[in-house]
């Protein structure tokens, strides 16, 4: 009932205008940033403008105009008038709760009428008026002595790569696919591979509990605060492998990108008030977790996939009864101890200029032990050798099949091998929605995709996944299978083959103005050694059904293949 107090603390003494003010900014923040991507608008933004002024009338404002009225709106608001609204918009009158809880024997739910008591008691009670503390000024209060940038040059892709004294490499491309766009994610090997098999309930909080807990010197809900009107997305996590922070954000928030991720390499915060909270909000979710028989299948298919490894069983109340608050805490800190095991990539309108001063402030700063950890490879879940058909039905409102078939091999780690799976991949999704879905009408469509990594043992896999009529499984999952064998043994369709490779083309020439897609190629230079965007249309024209062929039969002849089904009962 805590939202239910602070509304009726706002209808009785209204909001103060430090929280107008910190609204206003965050207003003109969106509506700046919507001005400075005018430029990059897709053609379904005028479509849609065009459609909202033919049926309801909505005037066609330029992208000058409509910013500018923002303006004029944004200044003429006055704390009067917001607490006005406030104090007609919440009121203990035409009101409507909604309460979702366990569907169990065993959970007791209060009445109507205790549920209407609780809510009108709370309404009914005199609060005091908010109080809010002085926000600081700077994120960093005392900043960190600069470190240097040792040496610059040229790389692949028209990056500039930049080692600091710290050992950190950093990688940059200026870009100016989104006017106001900068993306930065810094990442390290190692991650919860290093631990062992004990520290297994710690896990899935690590990410969470630094997150719930603020940064620096700042809870949550005061770093939000402090962030506003700064147009800025962040987070650190820690996987198994590695772990990473990544951010963001607008041109003109790009130091405060830094400012945060030097934060959380050095100061992550302590909460055991938020710690509590994170536990019962996860412990509450667990209770009602296997409501839905989506989620028991789910758990099925990482236990079956990979031999039931401990690090991938489902978390239970049971885990996170166990798990260590001070545990948490060091294994995130001795994760981003050592700059040095990092990599930086930044891709976006940036200035070179003003970005190596930034750089060595707040990244060149970051400690460093020169321990170069890796990961632990014996750690890391793996799909299991062999062939397996698992089944098993269980209740469902609505009765399904829920069938995924995954086959796996190895393959040479090439761009080439690459784009084999990915013709394979759509010339299959075009037999299934010929056969399965045209043909047959059994499902509304089969879902293929592909994983192709460096360092997984095998280093390919093939996912294909379909719901359907209980009742028809048997009619349709021969079906599935066959159109795999019926490639590795016929290949592809010259006309299947001439539509992907048109479709490729044009999509290349679409996402490769974009900064997610060099953010994409660099990894992979730089994780895998290999180019992901060279000559890749070149690639794609020369891709022969034969090379398509002799992939399916790759996949077939390696004799892994593992189906999932569940049934309803």
């Amino acid at each position: 009932m805590t939202a239910v107090a602070a509304a009726e603390r706002a209808r009785q003494h209204g909001f103060t205008q430090n929280e107008l003010v910190r609204a206003k900014k965050l207003y003109m923040t969106n509506a700046q940033r919507r001005y400075e991507g005018r430029n990059d608008r897709r053609n379904s933004h005028y479509v849609n403008q065009c459609i909202q002024h033919f049926l309801a009338n909505e005037p066609m404002l330029s992208a000058e105009q409509n910013l500018e009225l923002m303006k004029k709106f944004n200044e003429q608001v006055t704390l009067d008038e917001v607490n006005r609204a406030v104090r007609e918009l919440i009121t203990d009158k035409n009101q409507v709760m909604v309460v979702y809880a366990p569907d169990k024997e065993d959970v007791v739910l209060p009445t109507e009428n205790q549920l209407e008591q609780v809510v009108l008691t709370m309404q009914q009670q005199q609060y005091t008026p908010y109080v809010e503390e002085e926000l600081a000024e700077h994120l960093i209060s005392d900043l960190p002595k600069a470190g240097t940038i040792v040496s610059e040059k040229p790389f692949k892709h028209g990056f500039t790569e930049m080692t600091l004294s710290n050992g950190m490499k950093v990688y940059v491309k200026k870009t100016d696919f989104s006017a106001d766009g900068v993306q930065m994610k810094i990442h390290g090997e190692g991650g919860l591979s290093l631990y062992g098999d004990e520290d297994i309930p710690n896990f899935s909080l690590v990410s969470s509990a630094i997150s719930e807990a603020g940064i620096g010197q700042f809870d949550a809900v005061t770093l939000r605060k402090m962030l506003t009107g700064k147009a800025v997305r962040y987070g650190a996590s820690v996987g198994q492998r590695g772990q990473s922070f990544t951010a963001t954000g607008a041109v003109k928030d790009f130091q405060t990108m830094l400012e945060l991720a030097y934060l959380h390499f050095t100061q992550p915060r302590r909460d055991t008030v938020a710690f509590a909270g994170l536990i019962n909000r996860t412990r509450s979710f667990l209770s009602n977790r296997n409501a839905s028989p989506k989620v028991d299948y789910n758990d099925s298919i990482a236990a079956i996939l990979y031999g039931h490894h401990p690090r991938l069983e489902p978390v239970t109340q049971k885990v996170i009864d166990k798990a260590d608050y001070d545990r948490i805490l060091q294994i995130y800190q001795e994760r981003f101890a050592d700059a040095s095991n990092f990599k930086t990539v930044i891709v976006g309108n940036v200035d070179m200029d003003q970005l190596r001063p930034l750089l060595c402030q707040y990244l060149a700063s970051l400690p460093a032990t020169h321990k170069h950890e890796q990961t632990n490879w014996k750690n890391i879940a793996q799909i299991v050798e062999g062939s397996s058909v698992s089944k098993f039905k269980k209740k469902m409102a609505t009765p399904l099949a829920n069938v995924t078939i995954f086959y796996s091999a190895d393959v040479p780690f090439t761009p080439q091998s690459d784009l084999e799976l990915d013709f394979l991949k759509r010339v299959l999704q075009v037999a299934y929605t010929d056969s399965v879905r045209e043909e047959k009408g059994g499902t509304y469509g089969v879902s293929v995709s592909f994983d192709l990594d460096k360092d997984d043992k095998p280093n390919a896999s093939l996912k294909i996944a379909y719901n359907a009529d209980p009742n028809r499984y048997d009619e349709l999952n021969p079906i599935i299978y066959q159109q795999l064998e019926n490639i590795a043994k016929y290949g592809p369709s010259a006309s299947s083959m001439q539509k992907i490779k048109q479709f490729l083309v044009k999509q290349y020439a679409q996402i490769a103005i974009t900064n997610d897609y060099w953010d994409y190629v660099i990894w992979h230079e730089l994780d895998d050694d290999a180019d992901f965007d060279l000559d890749y249309c070149k690639m794609v024209e020369n891709m022969k059904p034969e090379q398509v062929q002799a992939m399916a039969r790759r996949l077939l002849d390696a004799h892994r293949c593992i189906e999932i089904t569940m049934l309803s009962e």
